[in-house]
């Protein structure tokens, strides 16, 4: 299984004691990188993605809509300012996530029209957990999905910003599998587990942005 570090060491570890409760005899073996993989040549039964999908060899299924969300230290904003509108982030340090194409370019809603910021900083990472550290340390401005900032919004670490006028929709957070390999059931039993688990957004329970 290939999985992002920040979701699989926070969302989904704490998870699997009870999916092994469940099917004992189920082993797994995790690829954890931001890297793009070859799901096919290297064998992988699931891996997962955010966003639109380009790879059409591969099946496809959606575990949840994740909401992203701009935010930015308690700390951070009390020495620069807090944005009020979506042009004030260009005189902000925004960081972002370099292996995501148009990472860049962050959309928000505006008397009904959606206005593209072409946001820049001193930081781009393959990897949303450092991205994350880095927001809380003060370092810039972040746009990165709820499941990975909601527990430091709850804590009072980050702060978000400008929901008010955040880009509508969600953003589809899925498992790909080789063809043929969703109908195996060992697949099958962890991809109903993970919808169970991930489907109904829980890490958004009692988020106030």
């Amino acid at each position: 299984m290939h999985a992002f570090p920040s979701f699989a060491v926070d969302k989904l570890a704490p998870t699997l004691p009870d999916f092994l409760k469940r099917f004992p005899r189920i082993t797994f073996d995790f690829l954890l990188t931001n890297r793009p993989i070859d799901v096919i040549n290297e064998n992988v039964d699931i891996a997962f993605r955010m966003g639109q999908l380009s790879d059409s060899s591969l099946v496809a299924r959606k575990i949840v809509d994740v909401t992203r969300i701009v935010c930015a230290s308690p700390d951070y904003l009390a020495r620069h300012g807090r944005p009020a509108r979506p042009s004030d982030l260009l005189r902000h340090p925004c960081l972002t996530l370099s292996h995501m194409p148009g990472s860049s370019i962050w959309q928000f809603l505006v008397d009904g029209k959606l206005v593209p910021i072409n946001v820049k900083g001193p930081i781009s990472a393959d990897s949303a957990d450092m991205l994350l550290k880095l927001a809380i340390a003060g370092a810039g401005i972040v746009r990165l999905g709820d499941i990975i900032v909601s527990t430091a919004i709850r804590q009072g670490r980050l702060e978000a910003i400008l929901q008010d006028m955040q880009e509508p929709g969600g953003f589809p957070f899925w498992a790909l599998m080789p063809p043929g390999r969703q109908r195996t059931p060992k697949v099958r039993v962890f991809l109903d587990f993970l919808v169970e688990r991930f489907g109904s957004a829980p890490w958004r329970n009692g988020l106030q942005t």
